[in-house]
């Protein structure tokens, strides 16, 4: 029975399915953030248009284009595609933006191919010994191997922690006020001089970046022989596995925190438009359809509030 547990397939792919259903559901929300990152720093949706697709036609970079530009559709803040003497700082965004087409595509592509490995396990028979009714046979195989299994989960870990990469640089973009586009620095809503508001929560994601990178080490590389040599070559799937499951929460950790940043610069861009009123502002007339469900169900349904100088006081005292 322990071996089962430790070294058969059946255990590792149950929980290479958590992995999978959690990676797919942060590669989606990698589009969406990076969405409401270009739109709170006022970026292109140059660098999403169709042409940029078909001269490098990866499928996961199409499919994130195309998915990113029908996100910014309604949104108010961002910029459509320069023109010459426009007027703008800079002719092209920084490289969080940018060319999150090129580093999220090739996370979708292995993704895709993770979760087809995954499916292979779950449509075939991995039993030892196997019976062939066909042939009037029995025979004894391999399939018990998980080193597949192995290969999925590692796939995920990775994309997961490059997914966190990307989130960190886009994060920091906009907390600090040499990248942020005149928002206040540290997204403070009361005085600068005196506030350090979302500093500390850089110094929070920085070291989650920094633990999904140890994270993503291999796990396949470590396999050593058991069962006093009868084991020469083992999966380790499980274990793999596990450490997948632990940088996907370390990754839901620090997606926390960038959307309670990337809403505070929102407010912070509503206030910009519209000045300062009595109560706390509303962003949601400048946003698209996504990014407005998304802020509803922050602000309204989870109760998480802009933090503006009434509530920070309020937190002084």
């Amino acid at each position: 029975m322990g071996l089962v547990i430790v070294n058969g397939t059946a255990v590792s792919a149950a929980v290479a399915a958590l992995v999978a259903h959690k990676s797919i559901y942060f590669a989606a929300l990698s589009q969406i953030l990076t969405t409401i990152n270009v739109k709170v720093l006022k970026g292109t949706n140059e660098n999403f248009d169709p042409f940029i697709g078909r001269v490098k036609p990866y499928p996961g970079q199409v499919d994130n284009a195309r998915n990113i530009k029908t996100f910014l559709t309604g949104s108010k803040f961002f910029k459509g595609p320069p023109t010459r003497g426009d007027g703008f700082t800079f002719r092209q965004d920084r490289y969080s933006i940018r060319t999150a087409n090129q580093w999220i595509g090739p996370v979708l592509e292995n993704f895709g191919l993770a979760y087809d490995q995954l499916t292979t396990k779950f449509n075939s028979v991995t039993d030892n010994l196997l019976i062939d009714a066909v042939a009037n046979r029995i025979l004894y195989g391999g399939n018990f191997q998980a080193r597949a299994i192995t290969s999925t989960v590692e796939k995920f870990r990775q994309g997961l922690q490059n997914i966190g990469r990307m989130l960190f640089t886009q994060c920091t973009e906009i907390i600090n006020p040499a990248t942020n586009w005149d928002l206040p620095p540290n997204l403070c809503s009361d005085d600068p001089n005196n506030s350090f508001l979302f500093k500390g929560l850089n110094v929070v994601i920085a070291a989650l970046t920094s633990e999904l990178g140890f994270l993503a080490n291999p796990v396949g590389s470590h396999v050593q022989t058991a069962e006093m040599g009868n084991q020469v070559i083992n999966s380790l799937a499980l274990v793999s596995a596990r450490y997948t499951l632990e940088a996907a929460d370390v990754l839901s950790q620090f997606a926390t925190a960038h959307l309670f940043a990337l809403y505070q610069a929102f407010d912070l861009r509503a206030v910009e438009m519209e000045g300062k009123g009595v109560g706390a502002p509303d962003a949601t007339k400048y946003l698209g359809r996504a990014a407005r469900r998304i802020y509803r169900f922050v602000r309204r349904d989870l109760g998480i509030p802009f933090l503006g100088e009434k509530h920070l006081a309020s937190c002084y005292n």
